[in-house]
């Protein structure tokens, strides 16, 4: 098998050029990652928290009620009068949680940039986190927890992560109601403070010099910091495939999921596997969407696919299918699974998965803000723009005995957690 560590010595023929991020230190020592590209007059700011993450937080909840908090009153503005400031110029705020990197989204016109950045640096330093806005937002949380009990497709996949990583995993946690009911004012600015003034900045679209000096002002006082999280805090036990099986009163459906925790974005086999799975399941064309929903029928949709998380990563086969169809579905699915460790793919199927993969590749590069979620999605994992030119070149040179023999290293039949709820 061809070491995936080392890059190739020639020029990939998949080789796609496309504009990169730049590293620009402001004056308080924090960075801002730089992509100045795009015809229409739009910028996004993303501020990330990079020690802000689930598995900072001592009690569960905490991270995402924090998070919540920021836009709802600093010490000089309400929530309303955030709200209609940002509303008055056309500005819209997002908020991302996250297990490794939560962080606050700017969309802004570059003509508003100054205007609006005295209130966005508020919420982020400066909340007050009011007790009636917070008691207003655990309400909020709370209900949509409860519309997310009813949903067996996302039961199913808590629950799968739940069994993978463990109750007590930063990775594996379930938030409850009594989570979040039970998260205090305190707690929150504390955790606010120790974790969520640390920032990274990304700017991406119409990023003007003017700009950059606008960031740069209204950031001074901001600070940058080294995680102290241990790698030991995300060690998983060895620990037999099981199942778990959880009948829904009133459930239509059975939601499925199938799969185990795996490598690293920063291991070599993970780009050959992500391939692998791509055969699998990863596409419309794919070898499970051909068999359980072309020929049998059972389903509308199923895939296969990595969910790469910073210190742990996992693959997962999820479909949603009628409770009759349960048991026919994963023995098809394993199935599928011993053709693929038993059989090398057929090379026109694989130059459909290697066109489909660099095709998808290409449809993310069409605008600035999804040219910075490539450099951010490489960021998190630590690793540099290289990692895309192994990705392309792995993808042309890979055969179908490399994808046999990662089938057989990763995604052996019998050795596949299962999910089922429903």
């Amino acid at each position: 098998m061809l070491n995936r560590s080392v890059a190739p010595s020639h020029t990939s023929s998949y080789q796609i050029k496309f504009p990169k991020v730049k590293r620009h230190t402001l004056d308080s020592g924090i960075p801002l990652f730089l992509l100045d590209e795009g015809s229409q007059p739009v910028i996004k700011l993303e501020i990330m928290f990079p020690f802000g993450g689930t598995y900072h937080e001592n009690k569960t909840g905490t991270s995402l009620l924090a998070l919540k908090m920021l836009r709802e009153g600093t010490v000089s503005f309400t929530s309303n009068q955030l709200a209609n400031h940002f509303a008055q110029y056309g500005a819209f705020l997002e908020l991302n949680p996250s297990f490794d990197a939560p962080s606050v989204s700017l969309y802004c016109l570059p003509k508003h940039l100054e205007t609006l950045l005295p209130y966005l640096v508020e919420m982020i330093f400066t909340p007050t986190f009011p007790e009636n806005e917070l008691k207003r937002i655990k309400q909020i949380e709370v209900q949509q927890l409860k519309l997310q009990q009813e949903r067996t497709n996302i039961v199913a996949s808590k629950t799968f992560r739940n069994l993978l990583f463990g109750k007590n995993h930063p990775y594996g946690k379930i938030i409850t109601e009594e989570d979040l009911s039970g998260r205090s004012q305190e707690e929150l600015k504390r955790f606010h403070k120790e974790h969520l003034t640390s920032i990274e900045l990304i700017a991406s679209g119409q990023v003007s010099s003017s700009s950059i000096n606008i960031i740069n002002r209204a950031f001074k006082q901001a600070t940058t910091s080294t995680d102290n999280i241990h790698e030991s805090l995300f060690t998983l036990a060895d620990a037999p495939p099981s199942t778990i099986k959880k009948e829904k009163a009133g459930a239509l459906q059975s939601s499925i999921r199938i799969g185990t925790h795996t490598v690293k974005k920063t291991h070599p086999d993970y780009i050959p596997l992500l391939i692998t799975s791509h055969v699998f399941g990863g596409y419309f064309g794919s070898r499970l969407m051909k068999n359980i929903r072309e020929d049998k029928g059972f389903t509308y949709g199923i895939y296969s696919s990595i969910v790469a998380l910073k210190h742990n990563s996992y693959i997962v086969i999820g479909t949603d299918v009628k409770k009759e169809f349960v048991q026919d579905t994963i023995d098809e699915v394993n199935k599928e699974l011993h053709i693929l460790c038993n059989t090398p793919v057929e090379q026109h199927e694989l130059d459909t998965v290697k066109n489909h993969m660099v095709g998808h590749f290409q449809s993310k590069l069409s605008s600035a803000f999804s040219l910075a979620e490539k450099f951010k999605n490489i960021h998190i994992h630590g690793l540099e723009y290289s990692y895309y030119d192994r990705y392309l070149s792995t993808i042309e040179e890979i055969t179908s005995e490399e994808i046999q023999e990662i089938a057989n290293k990763y995604l052996k039949p019998g050795s596949l957690n299962q999910v089922i709820i429903g």
